[in-house]
Order: C-alpha cells, then structure tokens, then sequence
C-alpha cells in the first residue's frame, strides 16, 4: 500500500495499472467507515500477493484529485487497469462483498488451482488452507464441503472450525452448532467424541440425512431421561443442515409435538 497525492498518482497509479491493477482507496482520517475499509484493503493486497496494488489518496489533503474523480461520498474506490478506471464501488463494503469485486478483474491461479485440488482431493485442499492461512469465501467453502472427511480427525475438526467466522460466513452457524456438539461430547471422553462425530457424516450426505434426524427424532421421544441430550442434538443438526433445509423443517414440526 502507498499514499498518493496529485504530483504522484500519474505514476503510481495511472502507468503502474497498465501493469497490474490498481485499486484507489479515497479515504480521510476523520472517516469512520473509512479506518474499517482499510485495514481489510491491507489485508487483502497481502493475501493475493503482488496480483493488485492498493494506493490511498487522502481527500482532506488531495482535494484536487478528489474532484477530478468527482468523489461525492468516501470511502470510495475506483479499480483502474489499462491506465484507466474500470469499476468502482462506495462505502465500507463486507470483505466477502470486496473479494467479489477484486475477483471480477484480478485472475489468481493460486485460487483455482486450490479449487481443483479440492475437488480431487479434499483433505489436502484443507491442509494447504490451514498451511497458508487462507481466509475467505472460496477457504470457506472448501472447508466445509470437506467436512465428512474432516469428522474422522477431532483436532483437525477444531483448526477447520477456527478458519470459519462466528459471523458474516454462510457457514457461520452450522460452524457455531458443530462447536457446541462438540463440547457436549468430548465429555464423555475422545472415543465418545469420535462416535459422536461418525454419526454426524450422514447429515452431509442428502441421502441420509433424514435417516440421521430420523433417528434422533426417536431418542427424543423414546428416552425421557436424556431427552433434553438427545433435543440439543437434534437441534445443532438443524443447524449443521440449515433452518431452511425441506427435511429440518419436518422433523422440526414432528419434533415440537413430542416436547408440546
């Protein structure tokens, strides 16, 4: 990232994108949403290593340069590529959103490299993400759809469960709900834990997720004793399912009227 200003930006951002793309952050320091844009900017830069260059231009201090691009509202970006501006976007936008944007101009091999590697070998796509510290929607995504794999080691369970966001992630509450499972069943123990986690491979697998909630539905209902047990079970494969899912919402219908 560099700070540019009016004698500079012919340089640094106009001839420097007939290169690369550049991204241009106009920002000033009295600007909320502004300090949150930024440091998830850096962070990004970073991540896709050298593919883009960030260049921030401060409009309290480059008001000329400000109303050439007649910049009306900040934080605002323009992506120039070619030596001209290509799209732009206002406002502190989510860093799912941001990594959108970027990837409708900025080609990364290392990512689509990472998407076939997933998709022939699962475990190693996730071993590469956890090596790298990969974040993001597409990390995400991989993550999770090797989850059946995932449940067969406990402690790669919990680093792959770290890697996905409490919030702002689809995946966020099936990872939130799979955490707490978790932590009730490691209780009883690593073998308990790991039969646990076995029976939850169903749940990702569509034809036999009815039979898993299926089967907890009957624990519910048959064993009062550990109903409540058996209940929050049942309630983190919704959950792990999603609330929309068609076989959540039956069982959940079936369910109200055993506990009602």
């Amino acid at each position: 990232m560099i700070e540019s200003n009016q004698q500079s930006f012919q340089t640094d951002v106009l001839e420097a994108s007939k290169d690369q793309p550049v991204l241009v952050d106009f920002w000033a320091p009295w600007c909320g949403p502004c300090r949150m844009l930024g440091p998830v900017l850096e962070k990004l830069e970073k991540e896709y290593a050298g593919k883009w260059k960030l260049v921030k231009v401060n409009t309290d201090e480059e008001q000329a340069l400000a109303a050439q691009f007649r910049i009306s509202g900040i934080p605002h970006c323009i992506l120039f590529s070619g030596g001209a501006p290509v799209d732009t976007f206002t406002g502190a936008l989510p860093e799912p959103h941001l990594r959108k944007f970027l990837e409708k101009h900025i080609s990364d091999e290392s990512r689509e490299e990472l998407i076939g590697l997933a998709s022939s070998d699962p475990m190693a796509a996730v071993r590469q993400i956890l090596a790298e510290n990969r974040s993001g929607a597409d990390a995400e995504a991989i993550l999770w759809g090797a989850m059946p794999a995932v449940l067969d080691d406990a402690q790669m369970l919990q680093n792959v469960l770290g890697r996905i966001p409490e919030v702002g992630s689809p995946f966020s509450d099936a990872a939130l709900a799979l955490k707490e499972y978790m932590h009730r069943h490691s209780e009883g123990g690593a073998e308990a834990l790991a039969e646990s986690l076995d029976v939850l491979k169903g749940l990702f697998n569509e034809a036999k997720a009815a039979d898993v909630l299926e089967a907890l539905l009957q624990r519910v209902k048959e064993d009062p004793t550990r109903q409540a047990e058996f209940k929050a079970d049942l309630i983190s494969c919704f959950r792990i399912l999603g609330q929309n899912h068609p076989v959540v919402n039956e069982v959940r219908k079936r369910l109200a009227m055993i506990l009602y």
